[in-house]
């Protein structure tokens, strides 16, 4: 069942024709590309899956501190992670 519920996404996307399917792919490889371009660099600086993904999920905590920052601003982020410890 759990299975099923997963690969309903994947199963519309697979139906839908080819320019969707590129257009979600594009959409993604943007968010990553811009990420990358942040950060500064062109390759990861680790080897191997686990140490790979341990820095990509670090850039992107890093990425949305900055977002939440320029939404928030300052004064009320640290409202927000003073009120979350408590």
């Amino acid at each position: 069942m759990r299975d099923a519920q997963f690969r309903k996404p994947y199963d519309r996307i697979a139906g839908a024709s080819a320019s969707i399917g590129f257009s979600l792919r594009d959409a993604f490889r943007h968010v990553f590309g811009m990420l990358k371009r942040w950060v500064g660099y062109t390759h990861f600086l680790t080897r191997g899956l686990p140490h790979v993904g341990a820095e990509i999920s670090l850039n992107v905590l890093a990425y949305n501190f900055k977002r939440l920052l320029h939404i928030l601003g300052l004064e009320e982020m640290m409202k927000a992670m003073r009120l979350a410890r408590a």
